[in-house]
């Protein structure tokens, strides 16, 4: 794992997330007094590589996930309103780190629900569902943690009052409030008896900007490029090779960048990243020096690569371009997933405030429209029949004002003639086509996975052993959602 070594040098960079005046304060921990500014290098901290959470409320500065790792019972990572069931934190290190035990301790206080169930995923494998207030003991190599809230208080429910007579047959809705959030004010991981202090990624303000993008602008913003989603990329969208496209990365302080991390190509799936082009030769200069390139190479492969520069380049605007690339097998687009920028050899986020603006924005156009009463909702169907056997399945959504989606599908069946289990997991990213008060059309795409194989969203990466894409374009009324081919009605209402 490479040290994060001279954070001093960048104290004065600021936190995009964490600006709140405790972040600079000293804080007791270890029986010890400790400075733990962002940018306070810890030898015996872990670092993570990446940190995300699937719902934010805004502003983010207040409510991002890494508040859950400050030791701070004052701050906390808090949903979107709506926002609860089927939402979750990922954490991912650089290195595998023997982990023994997790302790969760949820936020609490007005507009925010209780968390009453979690399910944990270990290395992409479900590890079980566990009440947020007991320890949770394992012993693992972990590469990835990802924490699934499951059950909370603040759930609605709508049964079905016209079925059948004398069959036992049982349909409801679970619909979370759309005025509650939840969230989680501290995660403890231990190491055998030791209680390890776990680090959010250091991040940066930035502009990020790119020659070209493929649309819709959510999905293949460079700004993508540094949120720990390998799904979420950014896609050059003019014609030809890609050759020539470039990202701009625009500081308001002098930077002296030493190299970067990369995540080559289009991640989200292995058909993905075969089916598109991948960075191959490039340059990376300062803006107002051209002359004094980095000329290098990476390869087209998964595995994270590491660029070292052999010696740093100064000042506030930098520029990543394309040379050549490798060409993809059904489509010319380039893509890269994932970036790390280093600054004397400490690797660093970016962020911008174009994120919550596009949330903003989404939220504003869903006023007075059928998505207002959807936007960031867990929504939630079961049903339950007892006739030669038990069969039963439960079917839920989200979409989220950020432009993305999950979708949750669950059967069980225990008649004679079978004995069977199904969990799929279906997300990804949509997009408005029309709205208004009576109707909505959306398309999603993305990719579905069986739970009960490892799946790439709780891994931290992108591939699963079952794993297929898809489209689907969806009608959204003020009774039901539902696709054309791929996604199943989901009851708003009976």
């Amino acid at each position: 794992m490479k040290q994060l070594i001279y954070l001093a040098t960048i104290l004065f960079l600021v936190s995009c997330g964490s600006d709140k005046e405790t972040d600079s304060k000293e804080k007791t921990g270890d029986n010890k007094t400790q400075k733990t500014g962002p940018f306070v290098f810890d030898k015996e901290a872990i670092y993570l590589e990446g940190l995300y959470a699937t719902s934010t409320q805004l502003p983010f500065k207040e409510n991002s996930a890494e508040f859950a790792l400050d030791n701070n019972p004052e701050t906390s990572w808090i949903t979107m309103k709506g926002a609860g069931p089927n939402e979750g934190m990922m954490l991912y290190f650089s290195e595998a780190v023997p982990l023994s035990k997790l302790e969760i301790v949820p936020a609490k206080g007005n507009g925010l629900a209780e968390i009453e169930e979690v399910t944990i995923f270990i290395n992409g494998s479900k590890k079980g569902n566990f009440a947020p207030d007991e320890a949770i003991e394992f012993e693992a190599e972990v590469k990835s943690l990802f924490i699934k809230i499951n059950q909370t208080t603040g759930t609605d429910v709508i049964n079905n009052e016209n079925l059948p007579e004398g069959e036992e047959i049982n349909e409801f809705i679970a619909l979370f409030s759309k005025d509650l959030s939840v969230g989680i004010s501290e995660l403890r991981l231990y190491s055998g008896d030791k209680l390890l202090k776990v680090f959010a990624p250091v991040k940066i303000e930035a502009d990020v900007t790119a020659s070209s993008m493929l649309t819709p602008v959510i999905a293949y913003s460079p700004r993508n490029l540094f949120d720990s989603k390998l799904d979420m990329v950014w896609a050059e969208g003019e014609k030809g090779t890609g050759a020539g496209e470039a990202i701009t990365f625009s500081f308001t302080e002098e930077m002296e960048i030493s190299g970067f991390d990369i995540w080559n190509g289009y991640q989200r799936s292995a058909e993905h990243f075969k089916a598109n082009a991948k960075l191959n030769e490039f340059e990376f200069f300062e803006s107002s020096k051209p002359d004094d390139k980095v000329k290098m190479s990476v390869g087209p492969i998964t595995d994270k690569q590491y660029v070292e520069f052999k010696k740093p380049l100064k000042g506030k605007e930098f520029i990543l371009k394309a040379t050549s690339v490798y060409a993809g097998e059904k489509y010319p687009d380039m893509v890269i997933s994932e970036l790390r920028l280093y600054m004397n050899k400490v690797p660093f986020i970016i962020c911008t405030s174009l994120t919550e603006e596009g949330i903003e924005n989404n939220i504003d156009k869903a006023i007075g429209t059928v998505l207002e009463n959807v936007l960031d909702r867990c929504i939630t169907n079961n049903y339950e029949e007892d006739m030669n056997g038990v069969f039963s399945y439960n079917r839920s959504i989200t979409l989220r004002s950020d432009n993305t989606f999950v979708m949750y599908t669950g059967e069980y069946n225990d008649s004679k003639s079978t004995n069977d289990t199904l969990e799929i997991v279906a997300d990804g990213n949509w997009e408005l086509i029309s709205t208004d008060h009576k109707t909505a059309k959306i398309r999603v795409f993305g990719k579905y996975a069986s739970l009960t194989d490892d799946y790439g969203l709780y891994k931290g990466s992108g591939q699963s052993s079952f794993q297929k894409i898809f489209q689907d374009f969806v009608t959204i009324t003020e009774k039901s959602i539902k696709g054309e081919k791929f996604v199943e009605e989901v009851k708003i209402g009976f």
